[in-house]
């Protein structure tokens, strides 16, 4: 798969966290010629501070970096992701987009994906985010070799009420699972209650709902993602729905991919 340098004519802004990713950020850097970037730089102790300073001498974004992270460091995983993912998400408020994509560190994908999820909620308003089908892989001489595990468990409720099956996935074709409760195949736009994927688009007006943000939620009985948080509150202030896209598919961690 190649990433193409296509341009998509929306405003779309990008959202990223960043510590210690000078293995994988190059991947995720300018695929789009007119898409806006917006970093979190988090105490990072490698290259990625400079490398991102100097893709955005020719770009329009931001860069924020949270300083001394000591107290951050302090923090359970979920709650300090939490902090730093509205970090984002204050900074953006004022700014006019469309779609923000949200974006992990260490996601490969096709430039196509993008024009896919924008397509999806154009075509339906209930969408207020369109999450990518991502899967973990193994690195071959070929390039991938997948085993089809759905790799964001600890962000996956299919309904609502339902239990988390964290740490397993309960797509059917998984050959670590073994649940198959659900089959990728049977859909391209699939309604759950909470997910994430690695990438998703969130539309606007999403991410600017004062009641709704990235926070440490305790699901039956067990603490999980940042996103189910998120998810909880976006479904109890806002009319929209949440879509896992098995047909927008992306791969997790491109630390040791080689195209």
């Amino acid at each position: 798969m190649n990433i193409n340098n296509k341009p998509i004519k929306r405003k779309i802004l990008i959202g990223m966290l960043l510590r210690d990713n000078e293995k994988s950020i190059q991947y995720q850097l300018d695929i789009f010629k007119n898409i806006e970037y917006v970093f979190l730089e988090n105490g990072s102790k490698d290259k990625t501070p400079a490398i991102i300073r100097n893709f955005m001498n020719t770009r329009d974004g931001l860069i924020i970096t949270v300083g001394n992270t000591l107290k951050l460091d302090k923090l359970d995983r979920i709650t300090r992701i939490s902090q730093l993912r509205n970090q984002i998400r204050e900074q953006v408020i004022s700014k006019e987009f469309e779609y923000m994509i949200i974006l992990d560190s260490d996601i490969f994908f096709s430039a196509d994906i993008i024009e896919k999820l924008v397509n999806k909620m154009d075509m339906d308003s209930k969408i207020g985010v369109a999450c990518a089908y991502g899967i973990a892989y193994l690195p071959s001489e070929n390039g991938i070799k997948t085993n089809n595990h759905y790799y964001d468990t600890s962000a996956l409720i299919m309904e609502k009420n339902e239990s988390s099956y964290y740490p397993k996935c309960v797509f059917k074709g998984c050959a670590e699972c073994g649940i198959d409760k659900y089959d990728p195949g049977n859909f391209q736009s699939f309604e759950v209650f909470s997910a994430f994927g690695g990438l998703a688009l969130y539309r606007e007006e999403v991410i600017k709902n004062p009641n709704v943000c990235w926070s440490p939620v305790t699901y039956n009985n067990s603490p999980m993602s940042e996103h189910i948080g998120f998810f909880m509150q976006m479904h109890e202030h806002t009319k929209y729905i949440t879509t896992i896209n098995s047909d927008c598919l992306v791969f997790w961690d491109v630390s040791t991919l080689k195209i």
